[in-house]
């Protein structure tokens, strides 16, 4: 059980788990895809909340296992993790949402950053001004997909970007692993385009 409290104030709690197993519990992975993932209603007001805590996760079936660390708790993410050697870390559910996809697509999560590092360094270019974020979205059609929020109010760009840039991209990853961007890309266990972009944040 974990106690959430409602912008209303109200303090209630809830059967939320703090560790789920992804291969003995697979509607998990509907529920992240949907965004449906830890949702409860206020039971004062009614209203939906998606509280996050942290929680671990394996998923035997692909040999990972993952820490998800709420996003408030971002800027002390070595604290929160503390010397945790064999898990991923990701932040927010949103991240493990996207981490739990490109895991099920059968992708490198270095790689996919990298891409979205490449991506965000073109949208910089054609607009220094637009605070952009790239996310993976699928693998199809022999294509990575990721969808961009931030260039254009209300919209999102959809690029392709061919499997064998990701190949290549994956190739220089693990060959020049103490070159950048592939070095700063991870900090610690946190594997994250975001590394990258520190002073901005």
């Amino acid at each position: 059980m974990r106690t959430v409290t409602c912008s209303c104030n109200a303090s209630f709690s809830a059967e939320l788990p703090d560790s789920i197993d992804l291969d003995a519990s697979p509607e998990y992975l509907e529920h992240l895809s949907a965004g449906s993932f830890m949702s409860v209603a206020c039971p004062t007001c009614g209203r939906k909340l998606k509280p996050e805590f942290l929680l671990n996760v394996v998923w035997p079936s692909k040999s990972a296992a993952l820490i998800a660390v709420p996003e408030l708790d971002r800027p002390n993410l070595a604290e929160t993790v503390g010397e945790e050697k064999d898990a991923s870390v990701v932040v927010g559910y949103p991240e493990l949402a996207e981490r739990i996809a490109v895991l099920d697509a059968g992708l490198d999560p270095t790689a996919i950053e990298i891409l979205k590092y490449y991506l965000l360094l073109k949208a910089a270019e054609a607009d220094p001004n637009a605070e952009a974020s790239a996310w993976f979205f699928a693998y199809e059609n022999d294509a990575i997909v990721f969808h961009l929020h931030g260039l254009r109010p209300g919209e999102v760009a959809i690029s392709k970007i061919p499997r064998s840039l990701y190949e290549r991209t994956l190739g220089e990853s693990k060959s020049r692993p103490d070159e950048e961007p592939f070095r700063s890309i991870r900090s610690g266990n946190y594997i994250s385009v975001r590394n990258l972009f520190k002073t901005e944040d």
